[in-house]
């Protein structure tokens, strides 16, 4: 389920754009690995690539627990033909035939549990060559204290592209306010 996010491609700053183009129109490699921190607008830029094509999205938090309820027979599909159980080859199915695929909150955790690893290595390993986008608000180097070098070679084999600026969620007057109360002011 895509995230309810204002989005708006004119919104991406040129050179992002453009680098964003190049991965598009085969001129660059896949993946394409947004980091960041928070509020710059990834997942953001993720969705509007979303819009433009039949592709999925989902967390790893999501992803894992997706896969943990298809393992336990809990996910159920309700489809035109009636409903069904989805199986983890299903869930993997749906990820590796979408046109584009996003994974996002990548290294949210102090800790990495096998399963989440696992989930992580096999969403890598299904869109292998293909259209994939991975976000993170922490970059490669500090990624390598949570997983291993076959996940980061995974992930930084394409583009690797990292997003800057302020914390778009937060307004002016919230940044204000932030800035005072660290400061010890009212």
């Amino acid at each position: 389920m895509l995230p309810h996010k204002a989005r708006r491609a004119d919104g991406i700053e040129p050179g992002l754009r453009a680098k964003l183009r190049d991965v598009w129109e085969c001129r660059s490699h896949w993946p394409v690995f947004l980091h960041g921190a928070a509020g710059t607008g990834k997942t953001s830029i993720a969705l509007v690539a979303l819009d433009a094509t039949r592709g999925t999205y989902s967390t790893v938090a999501e992803l894992c627990e997706r896969v943990r309820k298809a393992t336990l027979g809990e996910l159920v599909d309700y489809g035109t033909h009636g409903e069904s159980r989805v199986t983890p080859d299903d869930v993997w199915r749906g990820w590796a035939k979408a046109d584009l695929a996003v994974l996002d909150e990548l290294g949210t955790r102090d800790r990495v549990s096998d399963f989440a690893y696992d989930c992580v290595k096999r969403a890598l390993d299904e869109r292998e060559g293909r259209p994939l986008i991975v976000i993170s608000n922490i970059g490669p180097a500090a990624l390598r204290r949570l997983y291993d070098d076959r996940i980061i070679s995974r992930m930084c084999c394409g583009t690797v592209l990292e997003v800057g600026g302020p914390d778009r969620r937060l307004s002016r007057e919230a940044v204000l306010k932030t800035t005072l109360n660290a400061s010890g002011s009212r």
